[in-house]
């Protein structure tokens, strides 16, 4: 029997208050879900994600636009339509060791306010969450489009005195980064955040770097764009 879905729940992330939704037993079908990830084909499609994607079946794509919707409309004010991209089942697979440099410090997906990432845990066990992080140079916690070139030039100026990160996964705070938040992995609970806030994976390791779906980190994530 299909748990009842949760209430979404909200919280608002360090000094710039930016709004985090989460939403448990979110989708209705997670162990169907699952199964379909099991028999998808994984590959890397980024230099920049540490690891591997599967295109997410399209019943499933339209089923995580039905739920983010109603959260978008209520909590972040959108009022037009939604466009979901890069849709994807998502597995962290690369070894601390082989982290690229900018594998090893908190990202952001764009600068635009009307981007949003959706992620949905689909592991049964905790193999780590996403951290929220604020660049202490700069104090910034979201880079907007008047913000980027102002944060690259501090982040080059901190890597240049404190010295680039170790090849690992960012997890805690560091001299160049604070960490503010953690939304923590949960079964079939979904998240929702504006894409330009600065965030990061977090991993338990060895045992969330697993390749199989079925016991590794095995998310959904996708970028949607709403005003």
């Amino acid at each position: 029997m299909r748990k009842e879905r949760g209430a979404p729940v909200t919280s608002h992330i360090g000094q710039e208050r930016a709004l985090l939704v989460s939403l448990d037993d979110a989708l209705s079908d997670p162990q169907r879900v699952r199964a379909m990830a099991s028999v998808a084909c994984f590959a890397v499609d980024s230099p920049f994600y540490p690891g591997v994607r599967a295109p997410l079946p399209q019943g499933v794509a339209a089923e995580v636009e039905q739920l983010s919707w109603p959260v978008l409309a209520e909590h972040f004010g959108c009022r037009r339509g939604l466009n979901i991209k890069n849709a994807s089942f998502a597995l962290t697979v690369t070894a601390p060791a082989q982290l690229r440099p900018p594998q090893r410090i908190p990202h952001y997906d764009g600068t635009s306010d009307s981007q949003f990432a959706v992620l949905i845990h689909l592991g049964f066990d905790d193999l780590g969450g996403t951290g929220f992080f604020r660049h202490r140079s700069t104090g910034y916690e979201s880079i907007g489009p008047e913000r980027e070139l102002s944060y690259f030039a501090a982040l080059r100026s901190d890597l240049e005195s404190l010295g680039r990160p170790k090849p690992s996964y960012i997890d805690e705070s560091t001299a160049i980064y604070e960490r503010i938040a953690v939304s923590s992995a949960r079964f079939n609970r979904m998240i929702l955040y504006r894409g330009n806030m600065l965030h990061s994976a977090m991993l338990r390791l060895p045992e969330g770097l697993s390749a199989c779906p079925a016991t590794g980190r095995l998310t959904i994530t996708c970028f949607i764009d709403a005003d």
